[in-house]
């Protein structure tokens, strides 16, 4: 949505040279300062309208989107004061010729603000109510009897203005809720509901394009142990089951920073980020080990089955995707190997720690 707001600067460009114009044009005609003035309000601010637009090129941040989205709506609502304070002063205290002028600009203001940011209808209701309650009032104290036609239209405007962003809105809505549920089953394992590896692939880059230069990244990659036991005991049906349990285990102990995926048959990928310690890496992973070594009950069944879990861990700038996923494959091969159930590398550094030692997991350090 504020990529949208952001997006074009022809409109916010175009609409300010109109505003301009029309102010020291009916200045001129009506030999007025206080038009000058307003004209130069509207010119200095729509300024800093196009400088807000330029400035969120280089440093917008998804973190900060609500503030950018607050930011475009004071400087939006800046103009729609000047303009309607304007169109109100033409209308108390100018000839008929300047107040269609002023009218007619604006309607397309008015217009376009309901075609442009419908998609944030908060903004577009708040900007259309201040350019029909100013001008409204000024034209309900005029004493002209042809100036309550030009009431009726405004108010025709704002309730179909009110009307579109309402339509618009709701129809923007079911499409992108259309695109949720596809983007959600191109990115969703069927089986378990945690991500799949497509779906991994893009996260880990975007956690690494989000780290803080002093916070480190952690992949855990998860193997079951005794999984195809289970199927051949069992069946499919309660294996799948399992894998299930196992994604739902996984979700609760993760933080909300954090993500599952299903790397593939009984493999699966934890991504821990923004993490100040490797010291988190390793307590994650034992408790990862220690809650899917826990029995499943499926109806009458019991299943036992083991886990292991291979972490690499890494600094933002070392913690590209090829290199976080051969080093998880080092480590899970020593936590397989090994006597232990957890093995952590640290990308960068010259060799895999070794397993820990025990029959509860505990990460080597």
């Amino acid at each position: 949505m504020v990529e949208h707001l952001y997006g074009e600067m022809f409109p916010v460009v175009s609409i300010s040279v109109a505003f301009a114009i029309l102010t020291i044009a009916i200045g001129i005609r009506e030999a007025d300062p206080i038009l000058y003035g307003l004209g130069a309000f509207g010119a200095v601010w729509s300024v800093g309208r196009v400088a807000s637009m330029l400035a969120y090129r280089h440093y917008y941040q998804p973190r900060n989107a609500a503030q950018w989205e607050k930011g475009y709506a004071v400087g939006s609502v800046g103009f729609s004061a000047c303009l309607s304070l304007t169109v109100a002063y033409t209308f108390l205290y100018s000839e008929p010729e300047s107040q269609i002028l002023s009218s007619g600009l604006l309607f397309a203001y008015g217009g376009g603000m309901v075609a442009r940011i419908s998609l944030v209808p908060w903004i577009c209701t708040l900007n259309l109510t201040i350019l029909a309650v100013v001008p409204g009032i000024a034209l309900l104290v005029t004493p002209d009897y042809y100036t309550k036609f030009l009431l009726i239209l405004l108010l025709l405007m704002y309730g179909g203005g009110l009307m579109t962003v309402g339509i618009l809105y709701k129809a923007v809505e079911g499409f992108a809720d259309s695109q949720r549920r596809l983007n959600l089953m191109a990115n969703t394992d069927s089986l378990t509901g945690v991500l799949n590896r497509t779906a991994m692939n893009q996260h880990i880059a975007e956690c690494v394009a989000l780290q803080a230069d002093d916070e480190l990244i952690a992949v855990h990659f998860i193997d079951l142990d005794r999984f195809g036991e289970v199927n051949e005991a069992h069946g499919h049906i309660v294996g799948d089951e399992v894998l299930r349990m196992v994604a739902d285990r996984l979700r609760l102990m993760k933080a909300p920073t954090d993500f599952v995926a299903r790397y593939g048959g009984d493999e699966f990928i934890v991504i821990q980020s923004h993490i100040r310690d490797r010291k988190d890496a390793q307590a994650l992973g034992q408790t990862i080990v220690q809650v899917l070594c826990e029995p499943y009950q499926i109806e009458d069944v019991t299943i036992d089955i083991g886990a292991r879990d291979g972490i690499a861990v890494a600094g933002r700038k070392v913690a590209d995707l090829n290199a976080l996923l051969a080093a998880c494959g080092r480590a899970l091969q020593a936590a397989r190997t090994g006597p232990g159930h957890v093995a952590m590398v640290e990308v960068g550094a010259p060799d895999v720690s070794q397993p820990a030692s025990g029959d509860a997991a505990r990460a080597a350090v």
